[in-house]
């Protein structure tokens, strides 16, 4: 079975054409801290999910996330609902570009920190918009139709030292 790094984390590796692929009412459920890393995926997606698929975390652990490759979640997805944003955190590893995307009623609480990528969040308004609580750092944000963005004051604190909000100002 899987076992622990020394530091009570659980990391997995996804090498190249490996990915996380979810579909149909597939759910992770997140019992543990873990760290997801995709190092080679410069180009292709390392995490895509569809149609009522969701990734759960348990309350109080942690989800780290390291990829060159790109992320698309879509249609019905929530991903860290409900928790806090700190324990979600996205990095986007990619030294030239990558894309994330968010659409079409899709809800995550986290962080994405991914200086060369563009982050697109869509919705299409009325009860298929985007939410997100958090923050994010990339190269450029695209934000249309249905959307709701917070960022999320905690972070100020609690967050990846990368992310850490010294101020803010609404909009």
């Amino acid at each position: 079975g899987d076992r622990a790094a020394s530091d009570g984390k659980y990391y997995y590796t996804f090498g190249s054409g490996v990915n996380i692929n979810m579909d149909s009412n597939k759910v992770i459920s997140i019992t543990q801290p873990v760290v997801f890393i995709f190092p080679s995926h410069a180009g292709v997606q390392s995490i895509h999910t569809s149609s009522n698929a969701n990734i759960n975390v348990t309350t109080g652990k942690t989800v780290e996330i390291y990829t060159n490759g790109n992320i698309a979640l879509d249609s019905n997805n929530s991903i860290n609902i409900g928790n806090d944003a700190s324990k979600l955190n996205i990095y986007g590893t990619s030294s030239t570009s990558q894309t994330f995307v968010l659409s079409s009623n899709v809800s995550i609480y986290g962080t994405i920190y991914a200086p060369n990528a563009t982050l697109t969040m869509t919705g299409g308004g009325g009860t298929s918009q985007v939410d997100f609580s958090g923050a994010t750092v990339a190269r450029s944000v695209i934000m249309n139709g249905g959307l709701n963005f917070h960022f999320d004051e905690a972070l100020t604190t609690s967050g990846p030292t990368v992310i850490k909000g010294a101020a803010w100002r609404e909009l």
